[in-house]
């Protein structure tokens, strides 16, 4: 059931992030919005709450989630260069680092980004360097469908 509830959370939160930080105006251009999760590969997470990375293509925001006993939701912009995605915070706190494998795998660089410690490891699982995280869903919307 815990399980369950964590998937839960994590969609609801998914959809509440993607539909939040819309500055374009109903004028816009039509176009495809793409949200891509990356939930990070585990063998043994035993209900325990998976990381993942929201990336929204068009718009090249993002949202990281790796503990949810955190108060601080990590989002923001990011870029792809040379193979490496960097997503940097809307504050600028804090800056997250992925060599991407291919367009379904990214892999966590410890050594670049900030620290993403768990707050507590019975609840969260700890991101270690070169965690791979694996595209789980692919969500598009296109805005001529709105069009009558």
């Amino acid at each position: 059931m815990r399980k369950w509830s964590i998937i839960l959370f994590v969609l609801i939160t998914c959809l509440f992030c993607s539909s939040c930080g819309s500055t374009q105006s109903d004028e816009r251009e039509p176009e495809t919005e793409v949200t891509k999760i990356y939930l990070m590969e585990t063998e043994e997470v035993d209900g325990r709450f998976a990381p993942y990375l929201q990336l929204n293509t068009a718009t090249k925001s993002f949202f990281f989630s790796y503990s949810i006993l955190s108060s601080y939701l990590p989002h923001g912009q990011y870029d792809i260069a040379d193979g490496i995605l960097t997503a940097k915070t809307e504050d600028r706190k804090y800056i997250y680092v992925f060599d991407v494998v291919d367009e379904n795998t990214l892999k966590f660089i410890t050594d670049s980004s900030s620290e993403v410690e768990p707050i507590d490891e019975k609840i969260d699982v700890r991101i270690e360097d070169g965690a791979c995280f694996i595209q789980k869903e692919t969500a598009k919307a296109d805005y001529n469908s709105n069009e009558k």
